[in-house]
């Protein structure tokens, strides 16, 4: 779009589909579990060709508007705040940084914002949504699980009713794999 001759609207037109196309992504979170980390991802991708095609000035309202939108309906409130907190502002920051310094200074920039981030979202997950943090706990595998009602560290995926993890552990007993841990339920 840059190279182009446009209508002075074009820009505006452009950004308004993407703020619907972020928010209609958001808005699917709901669907499957997984959703949680990966439509907030594929919303950011939107704001990297806003950040490409129109520049930074332009994909600060994008975000903005697509932020608000997505704390009001999007109905899982974690995927929400993880694109407010971090994929939906990082193509921005990160535009901004690699214009600005060299390599290493852009390095420790992004491991900064990315670290915020974290602290930020680790914090309202716990404190403003009430997620266990238990839940959270990435270093501790079993310890998650045992906040699930699980008795290994080993996650088991719902899919159509059926709890494939514990499937799996249980063939895998059966074939005489060594140290398989049982799962009950």
């Amino acid at each position: 779009m840059k190279n182009q001759r446009t209508s002075p609207a074009a820009p505006a037109a452009f950004c308004g589909m993407a703020v619907a196309l972020e928010t209609a992504l958001m808005f699917l979170t709901g669907l499957m579990p997984t959703a949680t980390y990966s439509l907030p991802a594929l919303a950011g991708l939107v704001g990297i060709v806003i950040v490409v095609e129109l520049g930074v000035k332009w994909a600060w309202p994008v975000y903005g508007a697509a932020s608000i939108l997505s704390a009001l309906i999007a109905p899982d409130k974690e995927a929400a705040a993880l694109y407010v907190l971090f994929f939906g502002c990082y193509p921005i920051l990160k535009a901004i940084v690699e214009r600005r310094w060299r390599r290493w200074t852009q390095w420790i920039c992004k491991l900064l914002i990315f670290n915020a981030a974290a602290v930020l979202y680790y914090f309202i997950a716990t404190r403003v949504l009430g997620v266990p943090e238990e839940l959270l706990d990435l270093w501790n595998p079993a310890a998650g699980s045992a906040a699930r009602g699980r008795k290994s560290g080993v996650p088991a995926i719902r899919l159509c009713g059926v709890r494939i993890g514990a499937r799996v552990l249980a063939a895998a007993a059966r074939a005489g794999f060594p140290d398989t841990p049982v799962m009950d339920g």
